[in-house]
């Protein structure tokens, strides 16, 4: 389902967004605008953190948002929450995916359908 909604954009570079709702899974694209001069890579840092409720792929926002407001403060790109077993959980503004022979893994299990 998401690499139809994917080919189905004119768009070659293209931010994805996931929204499980109840018994519904809303699957949109968006123009993506790169720093084609970061493609050496950016600079993050790590930040423990919990999820208030680890059977959901969801990390509280107010985490998210201080921990990317920590990187911003010293220079860094972003930040990478990490959970106390030092497994990456996901970055201050985005989730943490990667795509392997045309699938989708993220930490969790039952997260895309």
């Amino acid at each position: 389902m998401i690499i139809q909604v994917i080919k189905s954009s004119p768009e070659l570079d293209q931010r994805v967004r996931v929204l499980l709702v109840d018994d519904k899974v809303i699957i949109y694209t968006m123009p993506l605008n790169l720093d084609y001069d970061s493609g050496g890579g950016v600079s993050a840092i790590t930040v423990q953190t919990k999820r208030d409720n680890p059977e959901k792929k969801a990390t509280d926002y107010q985490y998210c948002l201080n921990a990317f407001q920590l990187a911003q403060e010293h220079k860094y790109f972003d930040a990478i929450l990490m959970d106390e077993d030092q497994i990456a959980l996901e970055r201050g503004r985005r989730n943490i995916f990667w795509v392997i022979k045309d699938c989708f893994f993220t930490k969790g299990t039952g997260v895309f359908p």
